[in-house]
């Protein structure tokens, strides 16, 4: 008998001490009855399922491992069909239109904002900075202003006021220009960049 043959008779076994039998005569276990009975049921019905869930994987304990992602990729026709919004943006709005665009399908990443602001500090668009709250938050620069980042007031979900970088149709282009220098650098920082205010 395989690992796995013992693994379904013990779950096997497990589920009928749970319904208060005997795995093995199959008769009626009274002492099975009352509170203390239907705790061990109840811990036999657990434990039955954990099984059912090795069982599953395999006969591995612990979640299956996933199948890596891809990187995010897009071709150049992709780029050339990204939406340009006439009114500035924020950088997560822009990312959803490219994404919109590489048309994501098995398994591929999307693209976040991650290596763009990484590539943006590097040359020098954007700089930090430490926020109110202790935080650091992303200013663009004067070198910044040039290629149409700006920054202006908004308010999140919450109505809490707080500074917001946006991105002009000249912005978003640029960008896209620029969008294969900023993927060969993907994945770098991504700690350190994931969850700051928006960029």
């Amino acid at each position: 008998m395989d690992e796995l043959q013992k693994l379904r008779r013990a779950k096997n076994y497990l589920e009928q001490l749970s319904n208060g039998v005997n795995p093995i005569s199959r008769q009626p276990l009274p002492e099975f009855s009352g509170p203390d009975g239907q705790r061990l049921r109840n811990c036999f019905t657990f434990v039955a399922r954990v099984l059912g869930r090795v069982i599953e994987n395999g006969g591995k304990v612990g979640r299956a491992t996933r199948e890596k992602k891809e990187p995010f990729s897009i071709s150049i026709q992709q780029l050339s069909q990204v939406e340009i919004s006439d009114t500035p943006i924020s950088l997560n709005a822009f990312v959803q239109r490219v994404n919109a665009a590489a048309k994501l399908e098995g398994n591929r990443k999307k693209l976040t904002r991650t290596p763009i602001t990484a590539w943006l500090l590097k040359k020098g668009f954007l700089q930090r900075a430490c926020g109110i709250n202790g935080g650091h938050i992303h200013i663009p620069t004067i070198k910044a202003e040039m290629i149409g980042i700006s920054r202006a007031p908004a308010h999140n979900a919450e109505g809490r006021p707080y500074w917001a970088n946006l991105y002009t149709r000249d912005a978003q282009k640029f960008l896209l220009d620029h969008m294969q220098e900023i993927l060969a650098g993907q994945g770098r920082k991504e700690n350190e960049e994931r969850n700051l205010p928006d960029s």
